[in-house]
């Protein structure tokens, strides 16, 4: 299960995995790609297809297809300093959400909750994992402006 924040200027996920048998662990699920920071929700393994897609240059023809029955899909969502943000899941067309508050995963609704009452989205996650049981492991994030203005962005751990 997964959250993911971002709030115009950061963006932020957890890091805890689960599979169907109640095991857990963790895993990151941020990644920066150029002038892009990739998240994942969902299914791991096609989350990662996903990603890699994506950086291999987005080839509509080599969409990573998702073949179980639409049950353990993923999502992966694109943000980009001032762009909408892009969310991909069945098809090599992304969703646009042009929004300065955005949740996902399973927290997205007390991540929303966070930010709509002042918190960034670092907090925002930090909160959900306090809040929400399949949400943990920690916060990673990566600093938006940072990127925009350098070219390149670390993915860092986020503590209080």
């Amino acid at each position: 299960m997964t959250v993911i924040a971002y709030d115009g200027l950061y963006v932020a996920a957890d890091r805890l995995i689960t599979n169907n048998d109640g095991m857990k662990g963790v895993s990151r699920k941020i990644d920066v790609w150029e002038d892009w920071v990739l998240a994942t929700s969902g299914a791991a393994d096609h989350g990662e297809a996903m990603m890699i897609w994506f950086k291999d240059g987005k080839d509509p023809k080599a969409f990573p297809q998702h073949t179980d029955g639409g049950e353990k899909g993923a999502y992966l969502y694109a943000f980009k300093h001032k762009n909408p943000v892009l969310c991909f899941q069945t098809w090599p067309a992304p969703i646009l959400f042009p929004m300065t508050e955005f949740a996902a995963g399973c927290g997205s609704d007390i991540a929303r909750t966070a930010m709509h009452l002042g918190r960034d989205a670092r907090e925002a996650c930090r909160i959900t994992c306090e809040l929400n049981v399949f949400c943990g492991g920690g916060v990673e994030y990566v600093d938006l402006s940072e990127l925009a203005a350098t070219g390149n962005a670390a993915v860092r751990s986020y503590s209080q």
